[in-house]
């Protein structure tokens, strides 16, 4: 994060954020982890960002090609 020092990502795959989501507040809700402790302020909520993969480079040979 180019505007946070201390903002890092951990990037993750999920077919569904929404799913995502419902799971991370049920641990957090009933599970309750020990490092959750270690978190400044104590709780964590995620950015969440859709990720464009790269393009492959035959594809782009391909359309190069044309």
């Amino acid at each position: 994060d180019t505007e946070d020092p201390d903002h890092f990502y951990l990037i993750g795959e999920w077919r569904d954020i929404a799913e995502h989501r419902r799971i991370r507040e049920l641990v957090a809700r009933e599970i309750k982890p020990e490092f959750v402790k270690l978190i400044e302020g104590g709780h964590f909520v995620p950015t969440y960002a859709e990720i464009v993969s790269m393009t492959p480079q035959e594809v782009l040979d391909k359309a190069a090609a044309k």
